[in-house]
């Protein structure tokens, strides 16, 4: 168990809460930086959370604002923050690069070395290698093709990031990389899926309704890519990174976070089918969901392992992942219901 202050942004997202109530299990205090409605959102979202282990901090803009105030004995920062709907290519790459850079300098500042941010596998080929080099994607890219503005904006990012540290040796930097992030919510996180009139906010779920679409017959929204990983299994790793020391070999600890497992999305609807009857009017025809020759990547576990100290055979299990997803969803159905509300999963990208 650990008490120390953890400066955790993103909070109100669906990774980053998840993985402030891991830290907050695991005994660590956390900071959380949140603005306008969210501020009082995450409070209504932590209140079942031990009120001594979370503050939540009303800063309007973490990318541009001082920050000395809000770091003050802080030991650690987690950053999770960024924005996953931005449609300018020019914006997008000033908030992910300016932005957290910005973030890194404060945190310097302040006399914080240890720093955990979250990447994403989109910085990779999906294919590989999953080295130091990542993909090859600009700005110009990004402005060609609107729908590669996220992809590129993130490997930007993590280059900016890697450079930063490089000529700032003392900061202890972790980038853990998810996958497409399925699984259950946290409880709590239900009260960020409303928005400020009490509807269901469908985006709160993040990457993860892509599957939630699976509950939409016609669904036209489905994952680009193969690979997945569980959320839980996601803010685990962010957690370990925190008591991780150097990789051997020196350089960026940069971590993808890909399910083992070879399971399909096929398989995923058969595990939903079967355990839940009721939901099979529901479902997707199978004939329309994607398959891939894999469903899991060339992902170098070992070293993930031997730094992290995240198992090779502890990832969760894509049926439990699946499962435990679907009894969260119809959950937080219920919680919507009862804030008089109809279930209508929109036809809208998951991301929109």
């Amino acid at each position: 168990m650990s008490n120390k202050l953890i400066f955790v942004t993103g909070a109100s997202g669906f990774i980053g809460f998840e993985v402030t109530t891991q830290l907050i299990a695991a005994g660590y205090r956390v900071r959380c930086p949140a603005r306008g409605a969210k501020v009082e959102g995450l409070k209504r979202a932590l209140k079942g959370y031990n009120q001594a282990q979370w503050e939540v901090v009303d800063i309007p803009n973490i990318f541009s604002q001082p920050l000395q105030d809000s770091l003050k004995d802080v030991d650690a920062v987690v950053h999770i923050a960024f924005n996953l709907r931005q449609t300018d290519a020019e914006q997008g790459f000033k908030d992910a690069i300016d932005g957290s850079i910005h973030l890194l300098e404060e945190t310097f500042k302040a006399g914080i070395t240890k720093v955990v941010v979250t990447g994403s596998t989109v910085t990779w080929n999906a294919e590989g290698p999953y080295g130091p080099a990542g993909k090859s994607l600009t700005k110009e890219d990004a402005i060609k093709d609107s729908s590669l503005i996220y992809d590129a904006a993130k490997t930007a990012s993590d280059k900016a990031i890697v450079a930063y540290v490089a000529a700032h040796p003392e900061i202890d930097l972790t980038i853990i990389s998810p996958d497409f992030t399925y699984g259950p919510l946290a409880p709590g996180f239900e009260e960020l899926t409303l928005t400020a009139s009490g509807k269901p906010w469908y985006g709160a779920l993040s990457a993860s309704g892509f599957l939630y679409r699976f509950l939409k017959p016609d669904n036209k929204h489905f994952p680009h890519s193969y690979g997945f990983n569980d959320v839980r299994d996601s803010a685990r790793a962010h957690v370990l990174a925190l008591k991780a020391g150097p990789a051997p070999s020196g350089g960026a600890k940069r971590f993808p976070i890909v399910t083992p497992e070879n399971g399909s999305y096929l398989d995923a609807r058969a595990y939903i089918a079967e355990a839940h009857p009721e939901l099979v009017h529901r479902l997707v025809p199978a004939s329309a969901i994607p398959q891939w020759p894999s469903h899991t990547k060339p992902v170098d576990r070992a070293r993930i392992e031997a730094i992290l100290g995240f198992k090779q055979n502890e990832y969760t299990p894509w049926k439990k992942t699946v499962l435990d997803s679907v009894d969260s969803w119809l959950k937080l159905e219920a919680f919507w219901k009862a804030k008089g509300n109809t279930i209508e999963i929109p036809d809208t990208h998951p991301f929109a």
